[in-house]
């Protein structure tokens, strides 16, 4: 079992014992990222990862129109003569792209891959699938261990809990009168009955709202079957966490050491320990 850990930047990328690749955002491609690289910076950053013995993955998790598969389909063009481990994909138009050109995918819906049939059928059709972070954990160790193959995971980061390609922070300041910027990044969400802030982020691909807490695995880790990767999200991580929060995974996979919660930063396990509302009774 290793980590791919979302980069913020290229500084970042250094050898680590358990992490296997980077996965990066990339202008044109992502929704939700630590950072969207340019197209021109994709080779650097696989030179420095090759140094390491590491990999880079592209999140290609945006919904595309009809003209972004085609901008889509010229970025892939120049992708393909690079050393691109996985393409992190969830709109079907990009997967008929990608697999025109055979291209490794792998399938990732936040809230669709909650049973171990819906998990298996996308196998077939990829090289692997990340299931479901807002399930139990009985859920999870059952999906997981009838996975016809190797499956990833969410370990740590804010969950995206609402996609959407309309600009909302546009529209709500065009209708307050105000003049603030709508891709600023300091912005967040509360409930009329809740407390907790929820960022929201606006971007080229739409709009983004995140869990106010960030989600973590730890001892679960252990129970887990048929997992052959678990993913470290950065997105709201302050950079200066970044090292840390790598590293005491690390050690934890090599030694089975360390507590995530020494860390100091807010912390939840979603739908670990309560039964989830997104399984599917067949």
């Amino acid at each position: 079992m290793k980590l791919i850990v979302e980069l913020q930047d290229i500084k970042q990328i250094k050898p680590y014992q358990a992490v296997a690749g980077w996965l990066i955002g990339v202008e044109s491609l992502s929704s939700q990222g630590s950072a969207f690289f340019p197209i021109a910076k994709i080779p650097e950053i696989i030179a420095r990862a090759k140094e390491y013995n590491q990999f880079v993955a592209i999140n290609a998790g945006r919904i595309f129109n009809d003209s972004e598969l085609k901008k889509a389909e010229k970025i892939l063009a120049k992708l393909k003569k690079w050393n691109i481990r996985y393409y992190f994909y969830t709109d079907l138009g990009f997967y008929e792209l990608a697999k025109a050109r055979k291209l490794p995918l792998v399938y990732q819906a936040a809230t669709y891959l909650t049973n171990s049939l819906d998990v298996n059928a996308f196998l077939d059709e990829n090289e692997s699938v990340v299931v479901a972070p807002e399930i139990s954990k009985d859920e999870l160790v059952t999906i997981t261990k009838n996975a016809k193959k190797d499956v990833m995971v969410e370990a740590f980061g804010r969950l995206s809990i609402f996609y959407s390609k309309r600009k909302l922070m546009t529209n709500y300041f065009q209708y307050r009168a105000w003049g603030n910027d709508p891709k600023g990044s300091d912005y967040s969400i509360v409930e009329e009955k809740r407390s907790e802030h929820y960022p929201i982020e606006e971007n080229e691909s739409g709009t983004l709202i995140y869990s106010s807490h960030f989600y973590y695995l730890w001892e679960e880790i252990w129970e887990l079957s048929h997992v052959s990767h678990l993913l470290i999200r950065t997105k709201w991580l302050d950079p200066a966490l970044f090292d840390e929060v790598v590293s005491v995974y690390d050690a934890y996979l090599a030694t089975k050491a360390g507590d995530i919660k020494t860390l100091g930063i807010d912390l939840f396990q979603g739908a670990l320990y309560r039964q989830s509302l997104l399984t599917k009774v067949r």
